[in-house]
């Protein structure tokens, strides 16, 4: 693949995906710094930055689809 095809590709998927990318790696990274800082293993801190990660991620979704539910639908629906 070229290289300038992958990189526009990554960066129109940032771009869409950023309000679910930044809590991902914000959550492993905070985790990951936690647990460098409390002196855990390396794999400790690479499991704990995986399900902070992944938690993250599951509450982003939740709190998206609660959102699009509160605001109804797109149409104007008349009955």
């Amino acid at each position: 693949m070229n290289r300038k095809l992958a990189v526009g590709l990554g960066l129109a998927c940032v771009a869409c995906c950023a309000p679910l990318i930044v809590p991902l790696l914000g959550a492993a990274s905070l985790s990951g710094l936690g647990g460098r800082l409390a002196g855990l293993d390396w794999l400790e801190v690479l499991c704990a930055a995986v399900l902070a990660a992944a938690l993250a991620g599951i509450i982003v979704l939740v709190v998206r689809q609660r959102r699009a539910r509160a605001n109804g639908p797109y149409c104007d629906v008349k009955e």
